[in-house]
């Protein structure tokens, strides 16, 4: 007996969330698992836009900016692209979120 996978919904926002990450995989390969979990960020919710002054948002419990993130991988361990400048997941998400101007989904009840 074979089973079939349920087919999942995929928002228009989850899919430009993903295909944003599948061009920042391609154009800087040691941010494409970055990339990919930044997308899932995005997708489940955990990352929004703090209103106020300044870009500042809070991505999966970090305020950040999208110059700087207090998360260890930022701070120790993200490696810098071609311009030298370093990215963590959260960063990524932001600058994701920035770019495309939408607000993410509203998380959905566990």
């Amino acid at each position: 007996m074979t089973i079939t996978p349920a087919l999942v919904s995929v928002t228009p926002f989850v899919a430009s969330v993903n295909e944003l990450a599948a061009r920042i995989g391609a154009a800087h390969p040691q941010l494409a698992t970055r990339a990919a979990r930044a997308a899932a960020l995005l997708a489940a919710g955990h990352c929004h836009r703090i209103e106020g002054p300044g870009d500042v948002y809070r991505c999966n419990g970090y305020i950040l900016t999208l110059d700087a993130c207090p998360c260890a991988d930022y701070q120790y361990g993200a490696p810098a692209t071609q311009a030298g400048k370093r990215y963590c997941k959260h960063m990524i998400a932001a600058s994701m979120l920035d770019r495309l101007a939408t607000p993410p989904p509203e998380p959905t009840p566990t």
